[in-house]
């Protein structure tokens, strides 16, 4: 079989599965101060002066700050999880696990067998005994008991 053959196959039976999870994410809110500008005034005070006859003029700076720039973000952070299973490893895994557990109940089944013919074994060979020594085993009781 050639290896394209192979792998058609192998994408027939066992084909990519995807799946796609949307999980919206909570609403955040951020508050973010920046700083206000700083505001610069100029103006001119003229002043005449009557003795001299002359007009002063004098600039004056004022500076303003203004309060700060208040802003408000408001956002949501969403997950999208895309899943791709490779079925051919899935599908090899489980039949792994069928295996090592037709495995496990055959060792269990051999155990068992294992330990009824011990069992047996040993009702025999204790009922053989005691048939065997049977009349030093009655003397004895006889003994004890009269």
């Amino acid at each position: 079989m050639s290896e394209k053959k192979l792998a058609q196959l192998c994408a027939d039976r066992f084909p990519v599965r995807s799946s796609t999870e949307y999980i919206p994410g909570a609403t955040v809110y951020d508050t973010v101060y920046r700083a206000g500008d700083t505001l610069v005034f100029i103006d001119t005070i003229r002043a005449e002066c009557d003795s001299a006859r002359q007009i002063i003029t004098v600039p004056v700076y004022k500076q303003k700050v203004c309060p700060p720039a208040v802003t408000i973000r408001e956002f949501r952070i969403d997950t999208i999880t895309v899943t791709k299973e490779n079925t051919a490893k899935t599908r090899a895994a489980e039949l792994r696990a069928q295996a090592a557990e037709a495995k496990a109940l055959e060792w269990g089944e051999k155990n068992l067998q294992k330990t009824r013919r011990i069992l047996i074994d040993g009702v025999i060979i204790v009922g053989l005994l005691g048939w065997t020594f049977r009349k030093p085993i009655v003397g004895l009781i006889k003994r004890v008991i009269v």
